[in-house]
């Protein structure tokens, strides 16, 4: 039973998450121009510097 419901939480963690950056991508680049979406989705999900 908990394995499971760990591969269940597993693929609704991964689904949400690509979902999300997949979607609010698609989101952004229909109504901006090219630059303006990319310099959000820049601030939206930054990279991180080690």
């Amino acid at each position: 039973m908990s394995h499971s419901l760990a591969i269940l939480s597993t693929a609704l963690l991964f689904g949400g998450m690509t979902l999300y950056s997949f979607g609010f991508a698609a989101f952004l680049f229909k109504p901006l121009p090219a630059p303006a979406a990319g310099a959000t989705l820049r601030l939206a999900f930054p990279a991180t510097s080690q």
